[in-house]
């Protein structure tokens, strides 16, 4: 998957910037990071590997002219990049280097099973480290692991555990290490391929809360801060809503020395459990003088590693033949499927990649086929849940086979062919290699081979479906990431804008109602406010027909000046009144589309996490929809030029 691809790269570039001392690194906004990112991306993507004397040519002389939409040089100065590739140089040239340069690879097939295929368990001792150097190895490791994991099929089982012994500060809370972001990725997700995740740390409020609640099993022990034992308990509830905090934070500081308390997710209750006593006679950390003797005691080899990942198996271009081989097609005992791969590469391409070692004049090369075994099927898969099917062709090629025995299939992967293009006869004159370099003796053999390359198919190649629960979107292989991103966008959008509607119907009928009495009240209020002036009036109207009598001698009784000024103090404090409540209904109004422009906004927040939200779901095939096409020995054709004594053979073939 492309994307778990780019996050292996930039984990494994943060560690080698780390490595040589560069510091903060944000693989955003940092050209050293963002350079050494797409020089990685390339590489891989040809199938070419990438050394630390490789990469450090490519710094200053990168496969590619742009970054993004600016030149190279205009994003990334040459004398900037001759500086990073000095920085990196020094670190290759020191001589605590070397020691990077030896050692066992990092195949995690070799470390999980002895050549004999007996399951064994390794032991990374990081002592003699520095700190730069462990998070570099940290980082390699888990990079392998999660690329190992990838190519396994589903499991409920458990296929693998990985120890971690004080995982402090490589899964830190706040900073991002390059070891944090895979480290975690696989306690989401490696379950899933049977891969099981032990981590191990006296003080959990060192450790990222998202990790604690990925976490399905707990032992803890005695905590010795509040802190520590609030981080855990965060952690639990995350993993495990509903559990009694109180309980447990009473069960935790009740524990004694040696004691611990087991929680597991699946599970309804908890148990008390002590450890065994046990002696040992352990002097203390190794020192680096005793790995050396360690390793002796289980025959450890060593071997040069000092390419970044494990090397791709090519073809040799060139090889040298005593002799050409002899003139009739090696069968083996039985009924065994031969078949001659097409000359398909012409005699000035094998001259030109000859070069100067083949004597003046020499034009006229002979055929010679060389033997491998091949094998290639097709594979139906049907996610009936899903509504997904999918088929997929896997093919491989064996070029030679010393020993019967468990075959990593894995390891010999090549591209699919067209099947049509085979022959099923040589080229004439041609002569051929023997079957020495394959310990089968009769076709019996190549069928169990057969049926075992069947059945690796059947245990390790699934169909990976993508899901987004969150956003109901579900993707097969055949779907690319940019059409998968494509389809979480549009259900993105539908959704918020779902929500968005049903916000509009929850408050449309709330708004309609508090405007209907706006207006109500403000029509009201306008009667009132006319209602008050006529009130006036008739009592400035009653007073002066009072004072005018009180002149002329008239008398006049007061009762009425009287109830005109109650009646208009009555109206007066009436339309105060409908003043205020038509500011309270106004206030409402107010409250109201404030809420709704928070729920509103409430959407964007809400959704803002569910185009990460991905899994990955592994559909195994069924047996019977594994169909092998083509499955025996092949011959692969190659110019044979006569050379004093010997023979120099090129390949004639482009695969």
């Amino acid at each position: 998957n492309r994307e778990i691809l780019r996050e292996e790269i930039s984990s494994t570039v943060t560690a080698i910037l780390g490595l040589v001392g560069v510091r903060n690194i944000d693989p955003v906004t940092s050209k050293e990071h963002i350079l050494l990112s797409n020089i990685f991306e390339a590489a891989w993507r040809k199938g070419e590997d990438l050394d630390m004397a490789t990469l450090i040519q490519q710094v200053q002389k990168p496969p590619f002219d742009k970054l993004g939409v600016f030149s190279l040089d205009k994003f990334y100065s040459e004398r900037e990049r001759f500086d990073l590739a000095m920085l990196l140089n020094n670190f290759l040239a020191a001589p605590a280097f070397q020691t990077w340069l030896e050692g066992q690879p990092l195949d995690i097939a070799s470390l999980l099973y002895s050549p004999a295929d007996k399951p064994r368990h390794s032991v990374f001792y990081l002592a003699h480290l520095n700190d730069q150097e462990r998070m570099f190895f940290i980082t390699l490791l888990y990079t392998a692991i999660e690329t190992w994991m990838r190519t396994q099929k589903g499991s409920s089982g458990l296929r693998m555990m990985v120890y971690f012994d004080e995982i402090a500060g490589y899964l830190p809370p706040v900073s991002n290490p390059p070891s944090k972001n895979i480290i975690l990725r696989m306690l989401k997700q490696a379950r899933a391929f049977g891969v099981g995740l032990v981590v191990a740390t006296q003080n959990p409020v060192d450790l990222d809360y998202k990790a604690l609640s990925n976490a399905g099993t707990w032992m803890v022990g005695r905590l010795q801060t509040e802190r520590d034992k609030a981080r855990l308990l965060d952690g639990l509830e995350g993993a495990a809503p509903g559990v009694d905090r109180r309980t447990f934070d009473r069960l935790i500081s009740l524990l004694d020395k040696r004691v611990f308390l087991l929680h597991n997710v699946h599970e309804s209750g908890h148990q008390v459990f002590h450890t065994r006593w046990a002696m040992n006679y352990l002097a203390g950390p190794l020192t680096r003088s005793q790995i050396p003797a360690v390793n002796a005691l289980v025959n450890a080899k060593i071997d040069d590693v000092s390419s970044l990942r494990p090397s791709l198996d090519k073809e040799p271009e060139v090889e040298s033949q005593e002799t050409i081989g002899q003139h009739t097609v090696p069968e083996l005992p039985g009924s065994v499927p031969v078949s001659f791969f097409p000359v398909n590469r012409g005699i000035s391409d094998a001259l030109h990649e000859a070069g100067d070692r083949l004597p003046a004049g020499a034009t006229q090369p002979q055929y010679w086929y060389r033997p491998v075994i091949f094998g290639q099927a097709r594979v139906a898969y049907f996610a009936r849940k899903y509504n997904i099917s999918h088929e997929a062709v896997y093919t491989v090629r064996i070029d030679e086979l010393k020993r019967m025995g468990l075959i990593r299939w894995e390891n010999f992967g090549v591209e699919p062919i067209d099947l049509d293009n085979l022959s099923d006869s040589p080229l004439t004159e041609a002569t051929f290699n023997n079957l020495d370099n394959f310990a089968i003796e009769n076709s019996r053999q190549l069928s169990d081979i057969q049926k075992a390359y069947e059945d690796w198919i059947y245990r390790t190649q699934a169909m990976v479906v993508r899901l987004n629960n969150a956003l109901d979107v579900v993707a097969g292989p055949d779907v690319s990431d940019d059409d998968f991103r494509k389809m979480l966008e549009d259900a993105l959008a539908a959704k918020k804008e779902s929500d968005i509607q049903a916000i509009k119907r929850k408050f449309q009928q709330r708004m309609e109602s508090l405007k209907t009495r706006f207006d109500r009240e403000d029509a009201r209020l306008s009667k009132m406010e006319q209602e008050l002036g006529h009130r006036r009036l008739e009592e400035v109207g009653k007073g002066i027909e009072n004072a005018l009598g009180l002149v002329m001698g008239r008398r006049r009784t007061l009762s009425t000046s009287i109830t005109r000024r109650r009646m208009t103090s009555r109206a007066k404090a009436d339309l105060e009144k409908a003043q205020q409540d038509l500011k309270n209904t106004e206030k409402a109004i107010k409250d109201l589309e404030s809420e709704y422009e928070a729920e509103i906004n409430q959407v964007d927040g809400k959704w803002q996490m569910a185009m990460e939200d991905i899994t990955d779901e592994p559909v195994s095939p069924f047996k019977k929809n594994i169909f092998i096409e083509k499955f025996g020995l092949l011959w692969l054709p190659y110019y044979a030029f006569e050379k004093d004594d010997g023979w120099l053979t090129v390949p004639a073939y482009q695969w």
